[in-house]
């Protein structure tokens, strides 16, 4: 049975490479603030976009999900051709700053987006509402949708098919920055962190509804694959620990009252809790950098189980250390966004199909 190579992989602001919505990367970037965010200063972008394309070809991926990707389809088709040898048909929904793509490899399968204004898309389209920590009335609710839309595709070949959704969820990031705040209970922080907990907690119940229409008997109990960086990891933290609030992770793979709409971690239990992604620095850790996984891989139970036409590959799923490390130059001493593909470490999971 032939392999199918799944990667997510978020890349760092790639925002900055390129000229303000046009096709063109820059020679260098000398670095500037979005709001509360920095952007780092790159003294040669295209030496950067050389460094990640070949890590890119050497995760040998034939779909990759690309978070924080470039703001428009056409620049990110542009570095498929100048850094991937033009081997990816790219598809897009939005044009965030911080963008989601999906990367097909040409020649293999054949890939149709899921229509941002079609039937398929309402869920993840339609707004979300929400009561803000504390409140209760109606008149108090409050309206959201999922910031990042996915970016959906349906891949085909030889009469077979799958869904693959690419998520970049809401991040954590808040006014709550430094222990003192948590350990003094400053309510501003603290109402704010929660805040945008239960904003991240709507976009993933906005995404189960999703699961449960694709895996809907009137569907046909159609593969589905559910990839990107969800910005929480596989165990609870402080914050859900103390206020009772759930786990991402957790929420994503649904109920154990509906078996055939749950959704299944491709790490086995031993590979999540000795993984990492990405490492940062913790408020809740006085600032010490930490490491922690919220770049993940979830498969419909068919894939999981090898009961559907798509099954998964036992002991694929990964972090790409290897292939990362081979192509990063910082040091715990010598830092910098030039000398590091991002500041993710892509996740694969390899598919029999």
């Amino acid at each position: 049975m032939p392999d199918l190579k799944l990667t997510t992989f978020n890349a760092e602001w790639m925002y900055p490479f390129f000229e303000k919505r046009k096709a063109k990367i820059l020679e260098s970037f000398p670095g500037a603030k979005l709001g509360p965010i920095k952007l780092e200063p790159i003294a040669k972008v295209k030496g950067l976009c050389n460094r990640m394309g070949k890590m890119i070809r050497k995760l040998g991926a034939d779909v990759i999900a690309v978070e924080e990707g470039p703001q428009l389809k056409t620049q990110m088709e542009l570095f498929v051709n100048d850094y991937l040898d033009d081997q990816y048909q790219v598809f897009t929904q939005s044009e965030r700053t911080q963008n989601i793509h999906i990367l097909v490899k040409k020649g293999g399968w054949n890939a149709q987006q899921f229509d941002y204004d079609g039937p398929k898309m309402d869920i993840l389209r339609k707004n979300f509402y929400y009561y803000p920590w504390g409140e209760y009335k109606l008149e108090k609710r409050k309206p959201g949708r999922i910031y990042r839309t996915p970016v959906v595709v349906e891949l085909s070949k030889h009469n077979k098919s799958i869904i693959v959704a690419a998520v970049h969820l809401k991040s954590k990031y808040s006014k709550l920055k430094t222990v003192d705040q948590w350990i003094k209970r400053k309510k501003t922080a603290v109402l704010d962190a929660l805040n945008a907990r239960q904003k991240l907690s709507a976009e993933i119940w906005k995404m189960r509804l999703f699961v449960k229409e694709r895996l809907g008997s009137s569907l046909g109990n159609q593969p589905l694959v559910i990839m990107g960086d969800f910005n929480d990891g596989p165990f609870a933290d402080a914050m859900e620990m103390e206020f009772l609030i759930h786990n991402i992770i957790d929420e994503i793979q649904g109920s154990l009252l509906e078996p055939e709409l749950r959704m299944y971690h491709t790490m086995s239990s031993e590979m999540i809790s000795s993984s990492y992604s990405t490492r940062f620095e913790d408020p809740f850790s006085e600032g010490h950098m930490v490491t922690t996984l919220i770049d993940h891989i979830f498969v419909s139970r068919g894939i999981a189980e090898k009961t559907s036409p798509v099954s998964i590959k036992d002991g694929s799923a990964m972090v790409e250390h290897a292939v990362y490390d081979a192509h990063c130059d910082e040091t715990a001493t010598t830092r910098g966004r030039e000398l590091r593909p991002s500041d993710h470490i892509p996740v694969s999971v390899t598919l029999f199909v």
